[in-house]
């Protein structure tokens, strides 16, 4: 529907803008896979020491700013929490959902996923929209990310 009330002016602007994002995300992600990767103590300490300082910094910020930034925080943190083990596409998942009818645990430990996935999809939604209340630039087209649970 808007692609077709584009003008080519505003649709390659926007493809352009999309490519922009997705690069950016690229680079995060790698970026994010490279400092899991690193186990050095020193590192760690000196990273946790900085992260310790932002967030007295924040506390410098006033009230109303500190709580945005929490709640972005929050919110940010409950999307990569939804990106892991949640769902039900792993391959340990793929072969519990076939394998449960002949094993009682292990349909229960389905189950048990697919709860936690339900109550972090929830609280996703209950942060965003406790977001976007106080946020009015956060941008939300992206709610239908979480992946419905495959069925048995």
């Amino acid at each position: 529907d808007q692609s077709a009330r584009l003008t080519p002016q505003e649709a390659a602007k926007r493809m352009a803008e999309m490519k922009k994002m997705r690069d950016l995300l690229f680079y995060h992600e790698a970026k994010a896979k490279r400092v899991a990767k690193i186990k050095s103590r020193s590192y760690r300490k000196v990273h946790k020491k900085a992260s310790k300082a932002r967030a007295e910094a924040e506390e410098a910020l006033d009230k109303h700013s500190a709580q945005r930034m929490q709640m972005k925080r929050e919110v940010e943190r409950v999307r990569e929490r939804m990106t892991l083990k949640h769902k039900n596409t792993s391959r340990w998942a793929k072969h519990a959902l076939k394998q449960q009818k002949h094993n009682p645990a292990l349909a229960q430990a389905v189950q048990e996923q697919v709860a936690k996935g339900e109550e972090l999809r929830r609280k996703q939604m209950d942060a965003e929209a406790a977001g976007s209340d106080d946020d009015s630039d956060y941008d939300s087209d992206d709610e239908s990310e979480g992946g419905e649970p495959l069925e048995p």
